[in-house]
C-alpha cells in the first residue's frame, strides 16, 4: 500500500477539519449510501483487520482464535481469508463453532468440554504460530502461552499488550 507524502496528508486533514463540522452522520450516510447495518459492522472489521496484521503475514502459518463471538469469528474469517495454512478456534458454547465449521475454519474446540483436544495442541512446546485471544478470559490467556510455539506470537485482542514466546 502507498504512503501518502505529508502534503497530501495534512491537505486532507485540512479538508476533513473544513468540512467535518458541516457533515452529519445522517448525510454521510445519504451521500455514500451506507446502511445502518453496513456502518455498524465496518469498525468491529477494521478492528479485525488491524489486529490480524499485527503479527506478520499469516500465509501458510498455524492460527488458533481464542473465542467465537463476534471478534473472535471475524479474526478467524480474517486469518482464513489471509491464507492461514490451518485456521483453528476455540470457545465455551458450542452454536458459535458450529457456525464457524460451516464457514470453513479447520477446527473448532469447546474448551470447557474438550479441553484434551486443546491440550494436544500444547504438545511438544505448542503447535500454533500466532494465537489471538479474543474471549477477554485470563484462562484463555494462561492457554494461550501453552499452545503457541517457540517463537510464536500472541495477541490478545481487546488488551494492550502483545506477546512473543522465547
Amino acid at each position: 500500500m502507498k504512503r501518502l507524502t505529508k502534503a497530501q496528508s495534512e491537505l486532507i486533514d485540512a479538508f476533513l477539519a473544513e468540512h467535518a463540522a458541516r457533515v452529519s452522520t445522517a448525510q454521510l450516510e445519504k451521500d455514500f449510501l451506507i446502511s445502518e447495518v453496513f456502518s455498524a459492522f465496518t469498525e468491529p472489521v477494521a478492528v479485525c483487520l488491524h489486529a490480524a496484521s499485527r503479527p506478520g503475514p499469516l500465509l501458510s502459518k498455524r492460527v488458533l482464535v481464542l473465542g467465537a463471538g463476534p471478534i473472535g469469528t471475524i479474526l478467524a474469517l480474517v486469518a482464513r481469508s489471509a491464507g492461514a495454512g490451518f485456521v483453528a478456534v476455540g470457545d465455551v458454547i458450542d452454536e458459535p463453532l458450529r457456525r464457524l465449521a460451516d464457514l470453513g475454519v479447520d477446527e473448532t474446540i469447546n474448551v470447557a468440554t474438550e479441553a484434551d483436544r486443546l491440550a494436544r495442541h500444547a504438545e511438544g512446546k505448542g503447535t500454533f504460530d500466532i494465537v489471538f485471544e479474543a474471549s477477554g478470559s485470563a484462562g484463555a490467556t494462561i492457554s494461550a502461552l501453552d499452545v503457541v510455539k517457540p517463537g510464536g506470537t500472541i495477541k490478545a485482542h481487546g488488551r494492550r499488550s502483545t506477546c512473543r514466546r522465547s
